[in-house]
């Protein structure tokens, strides 16, 4: 699909473009294997066939980069990946699937394109790829939120599990902003023909919104981390408690355990051995012993 640049986005549909027009193409990469041969067209095609992060690279009067855009729905498994090419008055995408029609469709119901330089509308198509982010990460922050609302009352049963995930999924929207950040570097350091200072200035400020989404999932993956030692520390609690049951059980105990092994040892000159109470005194001395010892463990709060 072949769209012009007259102040706004037209598609052409099958009416030829006027040669002094300024074009935005999407293509397949099988429909743009059969265009003529160019050296940009081989870098291309193979940035396309190997795509694996965003990047940029200049050539002479052309830029060649690929975009790989993380799934949100599932952004561990799921991505869209596209490549480009952008000369002086013309920015060919090559996509197999919608994925660029579908922005430049909404770009052109948006009309906020107020120039027609090709450098602007690839300002607008890479903002139009973060437009919802700052939104998208701070429902990981409500998430997170919750988390640590819901471990503070009762615990997680799943909390590694969850928090895990979160982790994962804020690395790959990190490595993304990262891969943008380069791209956009490249943009905004360049300095042949093909982008103006204004354009340049455009992708500067692109630059920083960027920075800016980057240092957010910075914050959240701290965050994460942060919530990870407060569950390990709320484990840590729970053993100590549970340490210090089974030691105050322990000590209880210990008296009785002297008591049975020192009657245990049945010596004919035992007063006790003969007694018709020393069974009764032994179970009296050792409920009174256990007593004291806890009423001992509650002066001294062993048992909080």
């Amino acid at each position: 699909m072949k769209y012009r640049l007259d102040g706004k986005i037209t598609p052409l549909y099958d009416s030829k473009p006027d040669p002094q027009d300024v074009i935005v193409e999407t293509i397949t990469s099988a429909e743009y294997k059969k265009c003529p041969d160019s050296m940009n067209k081989r870098l291309l095609l193979k940035s396309v066939e190997n795509a694996q992060y965003c990047k940029a690279d200049v050539f002479g009067d052309s830029i060649v980069g690929t975009f790989v855009i993380p799934d949100k729905a599932d952004l561990i498994h799921g991505e869209r990946s596209f490549g480009f090419s952008m000369k002086k008055g013309i920015l060919v995408f090559v996509d197999d699937g919608n994925t660029v029609d579908h922005i430049i469709k909404e770009l052109a119901d948006a009309q906020i394109l107020e120039k027609t330089f090709i450098g602007h509308l690839m300002f607008e198509f890479m903002e139009y790829l973060i437009k919802d982010d700052v939104i998208f990460l701070q429902d990981y922050e409500k998430r997170l939120a919750g988390m640590e609302d819901e471990l503070m009352k009762n615990g997680l049963p799943n909390f590694n599990e969850e928090i895990q995930n979160v982790r994962r999924e804020l690395l790959v929207m990190e490595s993304y902003y990262r891969q943008l950040l380069d791209l956009s570097d490249t943009f905004d350091q360049q300095n042949n023909c093909l982008l103006s200072e204004a354009d340049e200035r455009l992708f500067s400020f692109f630059l920083n919104r960027v920075g800016r989404l980057c240092e957010n999932v910075q914050m959240l993956k701290e965050y994460s981390i942060q919530l990870r030692e407060m569950y390990q520390s709320q484990i840590d609690i729970r053993q100590n408690k549970i340490m210090q049951f089974l030691t105050v059980v322990t000590t209880v105990f210990m008296p009785l355990t002297l008591i049975a092994g020192w009657y245990g040892m049945n010596f004919i000159n035992m007063p006790e051995l003969q007694s018709p109470y020393g069974y009764w005194i032994i179970i009296a001395v050792s409920i009174a012993t256990i007593l004291i010892e806890i009423w001992y463990f509650k002066i001294k709060k062993w048992l909080d």
